[in-house]
């Protein structure tokens, strides 16, 4: 584990999608635009305070996505097939869900999805080199800010709508999105 101050330094490029990871790509961004479809009702109001929050967080974004982390190594892991190069480690940008976190817990789940997609295609250029980076940011955006948006009645349940609990409990999803 070495720091990283900034992704901008590593090559910025994205990996072509076949055919079938396309139609998986497409199918995705579907399931993310009828989610936020049903999830109208835990949008807020817009007034000119929520609108220099969404700007601030707008201009926030690229710096917590693409500065200040720690770079993994993979360790003895094959190069991928066809590229000549040292397998990819994985990067971990420490401040990189600070801006779609805030999104969902004031903006709601548009805005959240929104910068989570500003966020994902950023991380996607320089780090992932992946177009699902972008989908899998977007989608735990929503899930959060609905989660931080629910009213909900059991204790167990409560938990869901503080923030840190709602975010760790995103975790079993972000493992999904990488099998």
């Amino acid at each position: 584990m070495q720091f990283q101050a900034t992704l901008l330094t590593d090559l910025a490029y994205l990996n072509p999608l076949s055919l079938a990871g396309w139609l998986v790509w497409l199918g995705l961004v579907g399931l993310l635009v009828v989610a936020l479809l049903n999830w109208r009702k835990y949008q807020p109001e817009w007034n000119s305070t929520l609108w220099g929050i969404l700007a601030a967080l707008i201009m926030a974004t690229p710096l917590t996505a693409l500065f200040i982390g720690w770079k993994f190594s993979t360790g003895s892991a094959l190069p991928m097939p066809g590229l000549p190069m040292e397998p990819p480690g994985s990067t971990m940008m420490i401040f990189s869900a600070i801006p779609w976190t805030l999104a969902g817990g004031f903006l709601g789940p548009f805005a959240a999805a929104g910068i989570g997609l500003l966020s994902g295609l950023l991380r996607s250029i320089w780090d992932t080199h992946n177009l699902f980076t972008m989908i899998e940011l977007g989608l735990m955006a929503a899930m959060f800010a609905v989660a931080n948006k629910q009213r909900y009645r059991t204790p167990v349940y409560r938990l869901l709508r503080q923030p840190l609990f709602s975010a760790l409990s995103l975790i079993p999803v972000h493992a999904l999105f990488l099998c």
